[in-house]
């Protein structure tokens, strides 16, 4: 039996802290060099919430691929808006117009200009009837901005390092792995998770699980670029997941994205156009 010496004590711990000390560092620097540090939830959400981009008004064209029922379709689309008041989106097929939505706090309105002209006056409850998805405005406002969804600042979010990004989430991470593997736990209805890059303290992934209806809600925003002091994404992807189909889009911005020019917002309804018809399920 080797007699343990005061000297071989401390070569132990010098060693034990060692090893400790670099299994740290290898965990929590990032493959391109950068030190994460914990920083606790607060610091976090305050960066979020500081990086959102300003304006008063925004106009941008990008390429969009969407995807649902199993079917690609390629479109165009051109946003204007006009920060926490209106959004105007034009949808375009091989330089067809498609359709036309304006999109207020209370209100969806949109023109359906090829085949059968149609117009739709209506509010978030009545497209949730029709799409099966729950919107508001500010969930639309945000993915447009590149912000974190459904951030809610009254919530104690956790925060940890995840691989090369900080993460807030609603739990603790083994408390998340057990709700993962298990959709029959109905005594959660909601686990949220934000992934923040830490180069510029950005959004660069949301995933929001509706635990109680097995419903999963993923946006992601990567390529960044500064436009008069905004970092804006120049792609970002929303995905909706349910039990039946899987909706997606993805986007990729123009680089010619304007800031603060005062736009209108057109949207007109002629003699042209028919109600759109639409039959609720109860």
């Amino acid at each position: 039996m080797v007699k343990l010496t005061l000297n071989n004590i401390l070569f132990i711990a010098i060693m034990i802290i060692l090893l400790i000390t670099s299994s740290c560092s290898f965990r929590k620097t990032t493959s391109t060099g950068i030190r994460l540090k914990n920083f606790p939830s607060d610091v976090l959400i305050d960066s979020l919430i500081n990086k959102n981009i300003q304006y008063s008004f925004l106009k941008s064209k990008s390429n969009a691929t969407l995807f649902f029922e199993a079917e690609k379709k390629q479109i165009k689309v051109n946003i204007r808006a006009r920060m926490d008041s209106i959004i105007w989106v034009n949808l375009s097929k091989s330089s067809v117009q498609v359709l036309t939505c304006l999109i207020s706090k209370d209100s969806i309105k949109f023109l359906k200009k090829i085949g059968q002209k149609e117009y739709f006056l209506g509010n978030y409850d009545d497209v949730e009837k029709i799409i099966g998805i729950k919107l508001n405005y500010m969930l639309i406002q945000n993915f447009i901005n590149g912000n974190a969804l459904m951030l809610d600042t009254n919530v104690n979010y956790v925060s940890s390092i995840d691989d090369d990004s900080y993460l807030l989430s609603t739990y603790k991470s083994k408390k998340i792995d057990k709700l993962l593997q298990s959709n029959k736990d109905t005594d959660y209805q909601l686990l949220y998770r934000c992934w923040i890059d830490p180069e510029n303290y950005k959004c660069k992934k949301v995933a929001i699980n509706l635990l109680d209806i097995d419903n999963t809600v993923i946006a992601e925003y990567s390529n960044w670029k500064k436009i008069k002091d905004n970092l804006i994404p120049m792609k970002s992807s929303i995905t909706y997941i349910n039990k039946v189909d899987t909706i997606s889009i993805d986007i990729e911005y123009h680089t010619n994205i304007k800031l603060n020019n005062k736009l209108t917002f057109p949207f007109r309804i002629n003699n042209n156009y028919s109600p759109f018809n639409i039959e609720f399920n109860d």
